[in-house]
């Protein structure tokens, strides 16, 4: 398989998410990240106008990815991407171990989701939801989560050029959880020579 079709099916994943909220069958939600490591915009409700345009995804796959086997890779999305793509990378994943969810990020949570939540947990027990859901990533394949960088191109609210972050996950699980999972795994990866 070459490195050029592995990418292939990540590049999918990133452009079928944010247009269908799902992967395959697999419904997804994402929720906006503040980060004490990198300048990321915290308003959080930047207004139904806002266009983002993308630079980068960091992705978690609990099984490893189908065809390259990483369970952790960053993917740029810029044209051309950063002359210095180890340096982007290392201030990618101090943003991701510097980010929380905010109080106001999560009252926007739609109640539908928050039942989803509980429905799980109660299914789950004495199971967490968390090693559940990525049990459920493993067996079919797909990312736990995806945590998308991306700057505000226009917005009524957010300033022009504001880094932002989404966390996407599976809709069924909290995101704190799956939050913290992503940055041990980062924190894991952080001593591992870096793949070109």
């Amino acid at each position: 398989m070459s490195q050029g079709e592995n990418i292939s099916y990540t590049q999918h994943i990133l452009e079928e998410l944010p247009r269908t909220m799902s992967i395959g069958a697999a419904q997804y939600t994402s929720i906006m990240l503040s980060s004490t490591m990198l300048e990321v915009t915290d308003i959080h409700d930047p207004g139904p106008l806002t266009l983002y345009g993308r630079e980068a995804a960091a992705l978690y796959w609990p099984g490893g990815h189908p065809q390259h086997g990483y369970k952790f890779e960053i993917v740029g999305l810029q044209d051309p991407e950063p002359p210095d793509k180890a340096q982007a990378r290392a201030e990618l994943r101090a943003a991701i171990l510097g980010a929380t969810i905010g109080a106001t990020a999560l009252q926007r949570v739609l109640p539908i989701i928050r039942q989803s939540w509980r429905n799980l947990e109660q299914q789950a027990a004495p199971r967490s939801p968390l090693s559940v859901a990525m049990e459920w990533c493993d067996s079919y394949a797909l990312p736990l989560t995806i945590c998308e960088f991306g700057k505000v191109v226009r917005s009524q609210r957010a300033p022009q050029g504001a880094t932002v972050m989404h966390l996407w996950y599976p809709i069924s699980v909290a995101p704190q959880p799956v939050l913290e999972q992503l940055q041990e795994v980062v924190r894991d990866t952080m001593d591992q020579p870096p793949r070109t």
